[in-house]
């Protein structure tokens, strides 16, 4: 019996787990290849290190860490570079891929170093996760980019890839929502009113208490569904709650519930995610933003702000600002519209088709 072909993903801490295993299922339900992830727990050092750092180190020939006898030593980065080359060349070597497709600069950045200095063949895609082109992923070694969207393709083309090897295709992300009955039958089944029902997804307890002790301060005009997935998050804002005993108040841990919840939702309010802020785009609802952190954060918000795709606010009184204009104004409807008016679709089975044609 004749073995598919495989494809190998790669991927790294800062790219949503969500990801990857929905392309994985997508591109096997097809039935023509097997697909292998590879996570930086199969290619990464035993030393651990943030994939920022190491992108740095590899793209600009340092990486500022500290260990116990102080900055690593070059010949210490090299023996790194040299294992994390060798683990991609030996994925190779053992499940021959017709192709490699990077979901991050990190893993994409890795894959181009290991071809380069180990002469494997295998194709390379890279797959941005982001609203506007990421600077760090750029490298016309590359053999394809699969884009979130047009100014994406144009800004990479600008940079020297030939137009013919980027495709704008969305994201590989999907959510199925709820009928209007099914949103309302989910409220009363959480015990939430029938008021506006706001979603907010937490991450550090330092950027969302303030925002959160205010949003309780609203009372019973809207509903606040909580997602607080690290634990002292969760304890602190349930302290919160139970202080002011709020009634109109469900905090969550489980990933399971994201997107039931998140489909309850009338207005998002989220850190920067690519996969939480993708979904709410596929769903049609009203986007809030934390300020962002960090270069590329700022270029995607400012970028979809500047659109009226979402309301990126300065700090945490500009969030509930925000909340109050989009349950007050029409900005709330015009951000709907432009969102629908932008054609995002649920493109995982295209991208998919995509990535398994590219393979063959």
């Amino acid at each position: 019996m004749k073995m598919k072909p495989v494809i190998l993903i790669l991927t790294s801490n800062d790219v949503s787990e969500q990801i990857p295993k929905q392309l994985k299922q997508s591109i096997e339900a097809l039935g023509e290849h097997y697909v292998v992830v590879f996570d930086e727990s199969h290619y990464e050092s035993k030393l651990k290190f943030s994939s920022a750092e190491q992108l740095q180190w590899l793209k600009m020939n340092y990486m500022k860490k500290r260990e116990k006898n102080g900055i690593k030593s070059e010949n210490q980065k090299k023996k790194e570079q040299k294992g994390r080359t060798n683990r991609i060349r030996n994925a190779v070597l053992r499940f021959k891929p017709s192709c490699i497709v990077c979901l991050s600069a990190y893993s994409h950045c890795i894959a181009l170093d290991s071809r380069k200095k180990t002469g494997f063949e295998t194709p390379i895609l890279a797959l941005m996760p982001s609203f506007t082109a990421d600077k760090a992923f750029f490298d016309l070694a590359t053999d394809a980019f699969i884009v979130e969207n047009a100014d994406v393709k144009a800004e990479v083309v600008r940079m020297g890839l030939p137009a013919r090897s980027v495709v704008a295709m969305g994201l590989p992300i999907e959510i199925e929502p709820l009928s209007d009955d099914g949103r309302a039958s989910l409220k009363q089944e959480i015990g939430l009113s029938k008021s506006t029902t706001v979603f907010l997804n937490c991450r550090d307890k330092n950027d969302c208490t303030e925002m959160f002790d205010m949003l309780l301060d609203q009372g019973d005009i809207i509903n606040i569904v909580a997602y607080c997935p690290k634990a002292d998050t969760f304890s602190e804002l349930r302290k919160l709650v139970e202080l002011k005993s709020s009634d109109n108040v469900l905090l969550f841990d489980k990933k399971a519930n994201f997107d039931e919840y998140l489909s309850a939702s009338d207005i998002v309010i989220t850190y920067y995610s690519i996969a939480a802020i993708y979904k709410s785009f596929l769903l049609g609802r009203a986007i809030i933003t934390f300020p962002p952190k960090g270069d590329m954060a700022t270029k995607d918000l400012n970028y979809l702000a500047k659109r009226n795709l979402i309301y990126c606010a300065k700090d945490a009184k500009d969030i509930i600002m925000g909340l109050y204009k989009l349950i007050q104004t029409d900005l709330s409807a015009d951000m709907v519209k432009n969102i629908s008016e932008r054609k995002i679709d649920n493109n995982i089975s295209d991208i998919a088709e995509f990535i398994a044609g590219f393979g063959k």
